[in-house]
């Protein structure tokens, strides 16, 4: 860390410091060496660039003599592939007729799992599938004499078992590695809403991603995802309630029901050209 500090003091002799503010913190939970990480880029950054104005009004308080802009996260426009939804059901074996709700990117905790879990469970539609593109499908635990006893019976290797037998097609689609972009780009394709599956965050890549697919987005009032939603005139919800994901979901599944568009002009300055001249206007003036 030290080394670090002293070539950040030398750099910034001579440069200017941009800092894109992607997160409050890291995902995997905080140690005393990233709480000194963070703090030592975020002190000596010149310019922070933000992802909303959430992010923006928060950290120009805790950092005042250092320049904020706002620079939205882009689309995923070349990233993957958009099919028919006819097409990607038909690959996936799901029914035309059917309600599909998607809860993309990884499920990182069990508390994101439980949240997504429940509320598909409660939310009252009985021709209902959630496809989850990296489910978690155990739960971290340990107990006095796990070791000898794996040697018999593994503990783990029956809860992860038990989870994905309990959670099959054509109700439940989960994949729990990696998968192509293709297969990402079709499951995303056959869905009707999204359904981000995060509950305290500060930024979250799956609500463009849910745009690039023009797709209806649920999410939790966290962070900047929040003013994202709010302002499309997309639904929101408490992730501490499940009766209001729940709410939230019914919400999404009526604006599907007419025909909701996202509206273009808000879209466009996601979309990737926008943002690379919103970029280089920033470091053309950062010197």
């Amino acid at each position: 860390m030290e080394t670090l500090e002293a070539a950040i003091k030398e750099w910034k002799a001579s440069s200017t410091i941009i800092y894109t503010k992607h997160d409050d913190e890291r995902h995997k939970g905080m140690t005393p060496n990233f709480e000194r990480l963070f703090k030592l880029i975020e002190k000596n950054s010149d310019i922070f660039i933000h992802l909303g104005q959430f992010s923006k009004r928060k950290y120009e308080k805790i950092y005042p003599t250092a320049r904020h802009k706002v620079v939205y996260h882009p689309l995923y426009s070349h990233f993957f592939k958009i099919y028919p939804k006819v097409y990607a059901r038909e690959v996936l074996g799901i029914d035309n007729n059917s309600f599909v709700i998607i809860a993309p990117g990884t499920i990182r905790n069990f508390q994101e799992r439980e949240m997504v879990l429940k509320s598909f469970k409660k939310f009252r539609r009985r021709d209902k599938v959630l496809i989850a593109t990296k489910m978690r499908n155990e739960i971290e635990f340990e107990f006095p004499g796990r070791t000898r006893l794996k040697g018999f019976f593994d503990v783990r290797n029956f809860i992860v078992n038990r989870f994905e037998r309990n959670h099959t097609p054509p109700k439940y689609l989960f994949s729990y590695g990696k998968i192509s972009f293709e297969k990402f780009s079709i499951l995303m394709s056959a869905a009707d809403i999204v359904l981000i599956p995060r509950i305290k965050t500060l930024n979250s890549g799956n609500v463009p991603l849910g745009f690039t697919f023009d797709k209806i987005v649920v999410a939790a009032e966290t962070g900047n995802l929040t003013e994202q939603l709010k302002e499309i005139g997309l639904p929101t919800f408490d992730p501490f309630s499940i009766s209001s994901i729940v709410g939230a979901i019914g919400e999404g599944e009526k604006l599907f029901k007419e025909g909701f568009k996202l509206p273009k002009k808000v879209i466009k300055k996601y979309e990737p050209k926008e943002v690379a001249k919103a970029m280089d206007e920033i470091f053309s003036k950062a010197f």
